[in-house]
């Protein structure tokens, strides 16, 4: 099998995503399955999929998504980075700033 210079690369950033995904788990208390509350696993990891495009695009530098039912949080993502220079990950305590406050999400 041929060496693929991009595929290292690659199983670093899964395998940090992996670790950052299990520390925002503890951290961030999941309460809940997603079936538990009315979500749909798959669907969820759509948004992943999303994530990690805008991040890979260059479109984003980082982003979290955190989704709660009934006050119960039931999915928590990291992607990317709070410091694309120092190349330091976005952690489930990331402090954002946020420009537009007539447009709240």
């Amino acid at each position: 099998m041929p060496h693929d210079p991009e595929a290292f690369p690659q199983r670093i950033r899964r395998h940090r995503e992996a670790g950052r995904r299990r520390r925002a788990r503890r951290v961030m208390r999941i309460d809940a399955r997603p079936e538990d509350v009315g979500l749909s696993t798959p669907h969820l990891d759509r948004i992943a999929r999303w994530m990690r495009h805008w991040v890979d695009s260059g479109r984003l530098p980082g982003l979290l998504v955190a989704v709660v039912r009934d006050d119960r949080l039931a999915w928590f993502e990291t992607h990317g980075y709070r410091d694309v220079e120092n190349g330091r990950a976005v952690e489930p305590d990331t402090i954002y700033r946020i420009y537009s406050m007539t447009k709240p999400i």
